[in-house]
């Protein structure tokens, strides 16, 4: 089965590669800046989410598929493209953020960690918020930072009531408004299916709900003057064409893929939702969300073709390193705010922001978006008046 959706997708690709192949030319990139990889991926993601007629769960495999092949194309030089192989490092190394603080979920490991690294490169003060003990003592001990540089909090996302816990922590560990960044980075993709002590689906929990109800309760202690919240998405949001959202609280036998592109769809629309709020109370922070790129980590296992002995060695190579994966994020960080002042709310991909179809911001007479958020936020067992509290809270 799997070998046949493989077949019939690099047989729809195909194509379209063999055209970019022979056009592609070399290119200096400018961070923030559309090039010829991103229009070409917009274009392709786009494509593949409008063929509605085809399984949620295809059109995620398709898209992984071309997220990898584009890379191979552009990043990997194959082309003999010129573009992001030192971009990160130049990044960080452009920057000068001492004495701020920066808070990631799951920075023990994967993308998360280079996100660490990059931050604590240009000085921040880091709390990584990490679900094993372990893991992040590793981290700490692999990242050589000392404990005025980096700590970390315990935290499971597939608990409410943890993340009650994890948020009381960080409320006493360290005054109102010093939070500079808030990275959502946490994810879990194609799991087995678990119910929560919550009963919600772990995959929308975890990649979505939970993320949202931590930074509401965390927003009167982001810095309303340069506070930036980041979200992580996935370009697996193109493989849904509407959202359903009673998946939350619905068990799946084999398709997880279905609920994991929901969940980063979800993340996408709540991301200009939380902005349209944060703009209507007048507060000065900016949400982003983003897609790291088809990024080789542990986030993978339980997605078959990408473990496939005789694809794995290949995957290997062509897919981006964590390194690689944290771009985006450290650049929606790390650059100027009058760069991205006018994209809150909206999606990355490449350090560009890219449409997301069909969706319309919070503020426009469109029931089902104005309802989205009043049932993500029911999910969370927090209440509308609650939420705008916290997020009135945050003004000048």
């Amino acid at each position: 089965m799997t070998v046949l959706i493989l077949l019939l997708l690099l047989g729809a690709v195909g194509p379209l590669f063999f055209i970019l192949y022979n056009n592609a030319k070399p290119v200096e990139t400018q961070l923030g800046s559309s090039n010829v990889q991103t229009r070409w991926a917009q274009r392709l993601n786009l494509l593949v989410g409008a063929l509605g007629i085809v399984p949620t769960f295809m059109r995620v495999y398709a898209i992984g598929v071309t997220d990898t092949i584009t890379t191979t194309l552009w990043r990997r030089g194959v082309s003999g493209t010129i573009l992001y192989k030192d971009a990160v490092d130049q990044l960080t190394q452009s920057c000068d953020k001492k004495d701020r603080v920066a808070l990631v979920t799951g920075g023990d490991s994967g993308i998360g960690f280079e996100i660490v690294k990059g931050l604590l490169k240009v000085g921040y003060r880091v709390i990584i918020a990490s679900r094993s003990r372990k893991m992040a003592e590793l981290a700490k001990k692999e990242l050589g930072a000392g404990d005025d540089a980096l700590s970390y909090i315990l935290v499971d996302l597939a608990s409410f009531k943890s993340v009650h816990a994890f948020v009381n922590k960080v409320q006493e560990k360290i005054p109102k408004g010093s939070i500079d960044i808030l990275i959502n980075n946490a994810g879990v993709m194609n799991v087995p299916c678990h119910i929560t002590e919550d009963n919600l689906e772990s995959q929308f929990q975890i990649n979505c709900l939970s993320p949202l109800l931590l930074t509401l309760m965390l927003l009167p202690w982001i810095n309303n003057k340069r506070g930036r919240i980041l979200f992580a998405s996935s370009s697996t949001l193109y493989g849904s064409s509407q959202i359903d959202i009673s998946l939350a609280g619905r068990r799946y036998i084999v398709d997880g893929l279905t609920n994991y592109s929901q969940s980063k769809r979800l993340v996408a629309l709540l991301t200009r939702c939380l902005q349209d709020h944060l703009d209507k109370y007048h507060v000065n922070i900016k949400a982003f969300c983003y897609h790291p790129g088809a990024v080789r980590t542990k986030l993978f296992a339980h997605t078959t073709l990408f473990t496939l002995p005789w694809l794995k060695t290949i995957f290997d190579f062509i897919m981006l390193t964590p390194s690689e994966g944290s771009l985006t994020p450290l650049y929606l960080c790390l650059a100027p705010m009058h760069d991205l002042v006018k994209h809150g709310g909206k999606y990355f991909s490449d350090t560009v922001p890219q449409p997301i179809p069909h969706a319309t911001p919070c503020s426009e007479p469109d029931d089902v978006h104005k309802s989205l958020w009043a049932q993500a936020l029911k999910l969370c067992q927090l209440g509308e008046t609650d939420a705008a509290t916290l997020i009135s809270t945050c003004q000048s």
